[in-house]
């Protein structure tokens, strides 16, 4: 392993990255995690308002997005906060999904809630439950399923990019 430096982090880590290399990823790390909070914040607000895809952002939101990041860095952000925002849906189905066995309701909106769960349309304000008959959810199913979901997400909230080991710096001058 001659020519490997290692960098203690809670292990050490082997590499054959250059100091200039080390201090310039350094310096990216607050604005990369200034843009997991900017584009979670933009995703969870598509979800909230019924949108049940993630993806790219695309239009006047990938315009918007701020110039201190490259237009390759914004993708990988992106598909860094949508693995994440991914794992927390699922994670979320299986929580509702208790929550709905444990409700003393009747025996057809307890159905429904199950298959609003389980497309993940909690925060729908329409949805679609049979495409072949076009079945739709009912208000009163959808309403309780928000409820479900705001109780599931207390208990285990969307992850929040701010509070992982990197901190911004609050700084604003670079680039925008």
């Amino acid at each position: 392993m001659q020519g490997l430096s290692a960098m203690m982090r809670s292990y050490p880590l082997p590499h054959t990255a250059t100091q200039r290399k080390l201090d310039a990823v350094a310096e990216l790390l607050p604005w990369w995690q200034r843009g997991l909070v900017h584009v979670q914040l933009l995703q969870v607000r598509r979800l909230r308002a019924g949108n049940q895809t993630l993806g790219w952002l695309g239009g006047s939101s990938a315009r918007e997005l701020p110039s201190y990041l490259s237009a390759r860095q914004w993708k990988s952000v992106v598909n860094q906060v949508n693995a994440a925002l991914e794992g927390w849906r699922t994670a979320a189905v299986d929580g509702v999904r208790n929550l709905i066995r444990a409700l003393d309701v009747d025996e057809e909106l307890r159905a429904e809630l199950y298959r609003i769960n389980v497309r993940r349309g909690w925060w729908c304000e329409r949805l679609i439950l049979d495409t072949a008959t076009g079945a739709e959810a009912t208000a009163e199913g959808l309403s309780r399923a928000r409820e479900l979901i705001g109780t599931a997400a207390e208990t285990a909230p969307v992850s929040q990019p701010e509070h992982g080991p990197h901190h911004g710096n609050g700084r604003t001058d670079r680039n925008g």
